[in-house]
């Protein structure tokens, strides 16, 4: 777990100092993925996590799609810069891990935090009385935007721009 989390806070730092949209998306994707497997391990049951991934990937091809159409001709920076996020990988790795060896491992707050997370906030509790409405109106709503926008979409018209 606090591997994850370490990989977590590297990526959001990485994060800041890319400059191209296609990589910006890529590191987004690996920063779902962490953050679902963090929640996974909290919620001790991935299936909330896993509708959370799926839900992200589907937007993620949508801005890919968009990024391609709109800008497809752009070119990544040169491999100089390689080096430059292997000096501040390096850097911010060294960092981390000197923040979560003083602080967090000799605090059992955080600990507690993570105990106490896992007996209140149980992913079974998303499906019990109260909570089961929302989700019911929440999937009832995914349903109908499905529905709407393939009815919006005309097949015969094809896409907005012509790839050629």
């Amino acid at each position: 777990m606090l591997c994850i989390i370490k990989f977590l806070i590297f990526n959001s730092i990485i994060l800041l100092f890319i400059n191209h949209p296609l990589t910006m998306g890529m590191c987004l994707l690996i920063q779902t993925i962490t953050m679902t497997l963090i929640m996974g391990y909290m919620y001790l049951n991935f299936w909330y996590s896993y509708m959370l991934l799926i839900i992200m990937i589907g937007g993620m091809l949508i801005l890919f799609m968009y990024m391609t159409s709109v800008a497809s001709n752009e070119i990544f920076s040169n491999f100089n810069n390689f080096f430059k996020f292997f000096f501040i990988y390096m850097i911010s790795f060294s960092i981390i891990n000197q923040f979560i060896d003083t602080f967090i491992m000799n605090n059992n707050y955080f600990f507690n935090f993570i105990n106490s997370f896992n007996n209140y906030y149980n992913i079974n509790k998303f499906l019990n009385f109260p909570s089961n409405l929302t989700l019911l109106l929440i999937m009832t709503f995914l349903l109908l935007t499905m529905i709407i926008i393939v009815n919006i979409i005309n097949k015969n018209k094809g896409p907005l721009r012509q790839m050629y």
